[in-house]
């Protein structure tokens, strides 16, 4: 019979294990799998929110007009200076673009064709690309020619010198309360061009050109101050008003709404832009990984404690799989543990490995954008830097005015000793009387003059009157009104005036000016007062230009700057970086200085991957700066991280195969030694001997399987000896079918069966069954085989007392070792078809009547030979008609089971032998086909008892 289930058994203790194992790594795999999508989202709203750069850059004036001012001067390169083509091609723009535009073209400096100017441009336009490229005191005479025209056109602050350094910049100006944008260019062949764009379309109108010519279809926009918007294709404005509603209330830029993701950015002038995404995007291959293994992982895990929950509530599947578990070999067993052991380690490894690299990476990228800001507000300080340098430069030069006269040549000295640029650089000096002794400042050109003479007089008045000799007393009402204008704070210069010597900044224009003025007092001749005045957006220029000249683009950290502003733009990035995108970066520096944030984008540089912090720079408002520090440099701090992770998982591998050979060499080897002795004992391989590999609990185990392999011969002696006793020959009664069938549980059995003639001419058919199997059933029934033969045949003697015999031996000799024997026995008379049968404890016989087509148990209830001192024998008889038949068994057939545990039993025995003897089979046919059947109802293997069936049919008299 089937071995019972325990508690404690190895399948229950697999399930469980691996149901805690697999539901730890799912609860692992969330947790890296939540750590991975973090940061694929913050890289999907990082590639969101730059998405919309290039739409935004286009939009903005300055870059819709120098898109249409380069495709001007694309046609130049092109095709040099065809007036038809020109104007059919200004036209063209003017047209398509809603946007007036003049042009003036030039070929080696002389005007050659124009478009859209009047007889006033004219004026001013015909000479003035010749008079730019002037030198010396003609570029002077020239820019007090044309100061006036200049101030006309373009406004204050467009004198020629400040006109000739802005080649190939676009610059905005007022005319008319309207803004308005020139560029001025030079390039091959001598050509050059200056472009005016006098009205362009308002914001919601470029967005609708932009947005399609660059097919933005997902991109909108919208200026609720005019309640203006252009709505992304595929939503309506409500939605889109609805999301950007959403997006101010969460304080976010990407909101979720409407079953798509929205990205909003608004800028300072109070315009916002959009754009839709549907909500489903790639995955990363950690994150396709993680939630495989986390699928994965949670099923499985909850199947195998649904099976251990089975298993102990004996249901199937649990029921069966465990059932499975338990009979593998101990071979097995061990591999299945120690493969668990070593799998899952480090597949956790691995997981939690690649989400503490990824949560690593996160803080790396946060340190460096921290340090990105720091850089460039360093960067941005220069210019505190620079101005100290300018005041101790002012105060020197102040002293050496002493004993120098002020020139050209003495104002280079200074601004070369402290790099400063002599372009917008002004120095005047003045005497006690107002004479200029020296100046920079052409009174035809810089309206400032007037303001200073006014200043310098009452300056003097108040610090050093008595250098001013008679003039002091001098009053004039110009004087008068400027001495009281200037000795009030209403407009910012009472505290000036009151402190001389000392450095002050004023924004005149778009950008601040550093200017600096003293008194002489202590001297009685010569200078009486000087002011030194530079722009400071010339000096940050030069200061910055020559901050980040010849930066190595090896390095971890490059700062970049553009001249981006709201004044002008001259698109190109400083120091220029072979290999670097620099329209991309462009574009985010125009997005940054609209929206006034600082901005944090990826680029790359010679296929390597930077982190792009882009700021707004506020102290002058005249450049956007860019720092770009290496990602694998910075990254670089994971790699023995990385390395241990890889030393670490192929060391669990490395571990995990050496202990697979060790357990291979130490204990699966031993194991498959003593399986194919198993093997050898049950193919009987007498010369198979088990090798002693060690002198431990193994080698003892395999020295004593060398000694039962030794000892087989002896058994296999003893099987002969045991089949001999059995008959060899079945003696079949006339006009009788017989036959019998018997298979060992072992080489020894306890099974007995015979068939004798009887000196009278009756048949005896027996069959006995012996507790247990092996030897001492064996023995057992060698006994009782002896017994029978004992009495020599004799037909008076069976059934009875020989059975009576058989149970007064067996209670002497064998009771006191627990041995019994079941036995029964038909005996046959032929001549009259009598059947006469006698039971002890066997199972009972089942008898086959044909005429009635049905089967029944021939029921003696009795106890097994040598359980009682005197045996009560209680036979029964019958007579056999034509085709009828009995069959006796032993138990052995009753208690196979399947693999689910179900024995064959009596019912399933019965139903078999009934359906076969129904059949004209011959006896022999019907015990073959019941064996049959019966092993493929059985689980492999041998049988857990020894099974005899004996068969006894009447044959009809047509057989």
């Amino acid at each position: 019979m089937r071995t019972k289930q325990t508690n404690a058994s190895f399948g229950r203790l697999i399930l469980i294990f691996l149901a805690i194992l697999l539901l730890f790594l799912s609860s692992t795999a969330n947790n890296s799998l939540i750590r991975f999508e973090k940061e694929q989202r913050n890289n999907f709203e990082q590639k969101f929110i730059s998405s919309l750069d290039p739409l935004i850059a286009k939009v903005t004036e300055a870059s819709f007009i120098r898109d249409r001012f380069e495709q001007i001067k694309k046609i130049l390169e092109q095709d040099g200076i065809k007036p038809d083509f020109i104007e059919k091609e200004m036209k063209n723009l003017s047209k398509n673009f809603q946007t007036e535009i003049k042009g003036f073209f030039y070929k080696n400096l002389e005007l050659r064709s124009s478009y859209g100017s009047n007889e006033k441009d004219f004026e001013l336009f015909k000479d003035l690309m010749k008079k730019l490229h002037l030198k010396g005191e003609a570029f002077k005479s020239a820019q007090r020619e044309l100061n006036q025209k200049l101030l006309d056109t373009f406004g204050p602050g467009h004198r020629l010198e400040i006109l000739r350094g802005d080649n190939g910049e676009l610059w905005r100006f007022k005319s008319l309360q309207n803004d308005q944008y020139y560029l001025w260019d030079k390039f091959r062949n001598d050509i050059s061009f200056f472009i005016i764009a006098s009205r362009f379309p308002d914001f919601i109108e470029r967005f609708a050109i932009v947005k399609d010519n660059t097919g933005n279809k997902l991109a909108g926009a919208g200026w609720p101050e005019r309640k203006a918007y252009s709505v992304p294709e595929g939503v309506s404005l409500d939605q889109m008003l609805s999301a950007r509603i959403k997006a101010k209330l969460s304080g976010k830029n990407i909101v979720k709404a409407f079953n798509k993701y929205w990205v909003f950015i608004d800028d300072e002038s109070g315009v916002f832009y959009c754009k839709i995404k549907s909500p489903e995007f790639p995955e990363t291959d950690n994150i396709v990984l993680t939630r495989a293994i986390l699928r994965f992982s949670l099923f499985a895990g909850l199947a195998f404690l649904a099976l251990y929950i089975f298993s102990w509530a004996n249901l199937n599947p649990g029921k069966k799989l465990n059932i499975f578990l338990d009979e593998l070999s101990i071979r097995y067993r061990i591999l299945a543990m120690f493969s668990i052991a070593s799998v899952f380690p480090v597949i956790f490894s691995l997981l939690i490995g690649l989400a503490s690299i990824s949560e690593r990476a996160e803080i790396i990228e946060k340190q460096a954008k921290g340090e990105s800001i720091a850089n460039l507000y360093r960067v941005e300080r220069m210019v505190s830097q620079k101005m100290d340098q300018i005041r101790i430069m002012t105060d020197k030069m102040r002293n050496e005015l002493k004993t120098r006269p002020g020139s050209e040549k003495f104002l280079q000295e200074y601004l070369n000793k402290y790099n400063l640029p002599r372009a917008l650089t002004r120095l005047e000096v003045r005497d006690g009387t107002g004479k200029i002794l020296y100046s920079t400042d052409d009174r035809k050109v810089h309206g400032v003059t007037a303001a200073i003479d006014m200043f310098s007089r009452v300056a003097l008045k108040r610090h050093a009157p008595e250098r001013m000799g008679k003039n002091v007393n001098l009053i004039t009402p110009a004087e008068i009104v400027s001495e009281s204008a200037l000795s009030t704070d209403e407009i910012g210069m009472a505290t000036v005036l009151r402190q001389r010597g000392k450095q002050w900044i004023f924004r005149m224009g778009t950008f601040p000016t550093i200017w600096y003025w003293d008194v002489y007092p202590e001297l009685t001749s010569g200078p009486a007062f000087m002011h030194f005045a530079a722009q400071m957006i010339v000096v940050y220029k030069m200061q910055i230009k020559e901050a980040l000249a010849n930066q190595d683009n090896k390095k971890q950290s490059l700062i970049l700057s553009t001249e981006i502003n709201h004044r002008y733009n001259n698109y190109t990035i400083y120091p220029h970086i072979e290999g670097l995108d620099e329209e991309k970066l462009l574009q985010a520096a125009i997005v940054s200085l609209r929206t006034g944030k600082v901005l944090f984008r990826k680029a790359t540089l010679n296929n390597i991957p930077y982190w792009v912090t882009i700021k707004p720079e506020k102290n002058v408002g005249s450049h956007v700066f860019f720092n770009l520090i290496s990602k694998p440099q910075k990254l670089a701090s994971l790699e023995p991280f990385k390395l241990r992770l890889s030393i670490i998982g192929a060391l669990a591998l490395l571990v995990s195969l050496t202990g697979a050979l060790f357990l291979i060499k130490l204990i699966i080897k031993p194991i498959g030694d003593v399986a194919e002795g198993i093997n050898a004992i049950r193919n009987r391989i007498q010369d198979f001997r088990i090798p002693v590999r060690r002198n431990d609990e193994f080698g003892s185990l395999s020295i004593a399987f060398n000694s039962v392999i030794a000892d087989f011969k002896e058994l296999e002696y003893g099987r002969i000896v045991q089949e001999s006793l059995l008959p060899d020959k079945i003696h079949k009664p006339a006009e009788y079918d017989l036959a019998c069938f018997r298979a060992s549980a072992t080489d020894l059995a306890g099974d007995y069966h015979d068939v004798l003639p009887l000196n009278d001419g009756r048949t005896a058919i027996i069959l006995g069954d012996v507790t247990g199997h092996g030897i001492s059933a064996a023995l057992a029934m060698a006994m009782a085989k002896a017994t029978v033969n004992f009495f020599d045949l004799k037909g008076e003697c069976f059934p009875g007392y020989m059975m009576d015999r058989l149970n007064s031996l067996f209670n002497k000799e064998l009771k006191p070792r627990h041995k019994f024997m079941t036995f029964v026995t038909l005996v046959l008379n032929p001549e009259n078809s009598f059947l006469e049968i006698d039971n002890a404890g066997q199972s009972f016989p089942y008898y086959y009547e044909a005429q009635t087509d049905s089967a029944r148990e021939i029921q003696i209830p009795s106890m097994p030979l040598g359980a009682m001192k005197k045996r009560r024998g209680k036979p029964q008889s019958l007579t056999m008609q034509n085709r009828d038949a009995v069959i006796l068994y032993s138990d052995g057939i009753i208690e196979c089971s399947n693999p689910e545990g179900e024995m064959f039993g009596y019912d399933r025995f019965r139903d078999t032998y009934l359906e076969l003897a129904r059949t004209n089979m011959s006896a022999q046919e019907i015990l073959t086909e019941m064996i049959r059947r019966l092993d493929n109802f059985r689980k492999p293997g041998p049988y857990p008892d020894d099974v005899t069936l004996v068969l006894l049919r009447k044959l009809s008299d047509t057989q």
